[in-house]
């Protein structure tokens, strides 16, 4: 059971440690200060030869380089975690320990400066969705950072990050201009759809199985409050919208290009009774 020490702002956790709830605030604003380095090292290199010559496309080249390097850092870290803290699976709402805790509060300073930086760059019409999803998770990272719980459903949820590595490096090979057909962008896009599979549905069933459950969703309640279970309901029900048209997309443009592009060729053949040649389209 986890006991608040209120006079020094720790929390103990279920294997006897003792969290510092502004060692978390550390955490938060390094990971901040981290990519807002990473950012001006990005700028100072200046874009790849093969991107457009313009500050929009720049713009988008950090964002997803940097969002590639989070999920290079958190899916590895996330991932360790759900392997061996065993504990998290059995209680992921009491039980807390420092590398969980980090990892909390690390990515929650990630979000924090991806929102930040779109504000800046006044790509907040343009990302409304991205800074959407990321309010949603700031506002829940936020209430778990503070009240030094729901540990566990912040590492299902960030299973993601094993998947975003393959979805971030697919669109990088993209802007670098890497054929389609080449063999490294083909073996990408085959564990991007996996771990979409396995990472992106996984914690998708997980955290709803657990909501559904109705000892764990008094849990929640008991431990969190109502305007957290609502706030919670909404992302899943966002992220069971958005994961399968994306999963569909991905699908249809790495796996059933050729095929869509066979059955014009054949169309062609047909109406003017020689095989033209079909352009590539991207």
């Amino acid at each position: 059971m986890v006991e608040l020490a209120g006079e020094n702002m720790s929390v103990s956790s279920l294997n006897g440690s003792s969290i510092d709830v502004r060692y978390g605030y550390c955490v938060l604003f390094g990971a901040i200060f981290f990519f807002q380095v990473l950012n001006k090292f990005v700028s100072y290199l200046g874009p790849p030869k093969t991107l457009k010559d313009s500050e929009d496309e720049f713009w988008k080249y950090k964002n997803v380089l940097i969002s590639w390097i989070h999920a290079c850092i958190v899916g590895p870290w996330t991932l360790a975690c759900a392997l061996f803290l065993n504990e998290y699976w059995t209680d992921s709402i009491v039980y807390v320990e420092i590398y969980g805790y980090s990892l909390l509060a690390f990515s929650t300073g990630y979000f924090l400066y991806d929102c930040f930086d779109c504000i800046v760059n006044n790509k907040v019409f343009k990302m409304w969705e991205v800074c959407l999803h990321h309010v949603a998770v700031i506002s829940t990272f936020l209430y778990n950072l503070v009240q030094v719980k729901f540990v566990g459903y912040v590492i299902y949820a960030l299973l993601v990050e094993v998947n975003s590595i393959f979805l971030h490096a697919r669109k990088l090979m993209q802007m670098a201009k890497v054929d389609f057909n080449h063999s490294f962008y083909k073996l990408n896009n085959i564990f991007n759809i996996l771990t979409f599979s396995i990472f992106r549905f996984g914690a998708l069933v997980i955290i709803t199985y657990g909501m559904a459950s109705l000892y764990e969703y008094k849990r929640i309640l008991v431990h969190g409050s109502q305007g957290y279970c609502i706030t919670l309901m909404a992302s899943m029900f966002t992220m069971w919208v958005i994961n399968p048209i994306l999963y569909w997309r991905l699908v249809k443009n790495d796996f059933l290009r050729k095929k869509h592009y066979r059955s014009k060729s054949e169309n062609s053949l047909d109406v003017n009774g020689s095989n033209n040649n079909v352009k590539k389209v991207d």
